[in-house]
């Protein structure tokens, strides 16, 4: 999807995997499923913060896709973890839109 908008994408199946892809990488923005095999978007996001800050680095802005709606994310409390959150199934232009408003916002912090 949104490598046929022009991004450049790598993927990661996992927690641990992302971290790994991570560690090579700093990505403009970072789009996670809210459920991972070893974990969920708030450890992986946690975790990103976490190696962000020890680095000295700008924060990575992280999009999470769920099929939860928002008003169940926004009562578990961790709807705060990322900068925008999405409702699956995913409509493919709201995701471009947001990775776009993103990666504008990340160009304009490097300034």
């Amino acid at each position: 999807m949104l490598e046929h908008a022009g991004a450049e994408v790598w993927s990661a199946s996992s927690v641990a995997e992302a971290l790994s892809v991570l560690s090579e990488l700093t990505p403009d923005v970072l789009v996670t499923d809210f459920h991972l095999p070893d974990g969920d978007g708030c450890l992986l996001a946690a975790k990103i913060k976490t190696c962000m800050a020890e680095r000295a680095s700008i924060p990575i802005p992280i999009v999470a896709l769920s099929g939860y709606s928002e008003d169940m994310v926004q009562e578990m409390g961790v709807k705060s973890a990322f900068q925008a959150y999405l409702v699956k199934p995913v409509d493919i232009e709201a995701l471009i839109n947001t990775v776009s408003q993103m990666t504008k916002r990340q160009a304009a912090f490097k300034l």
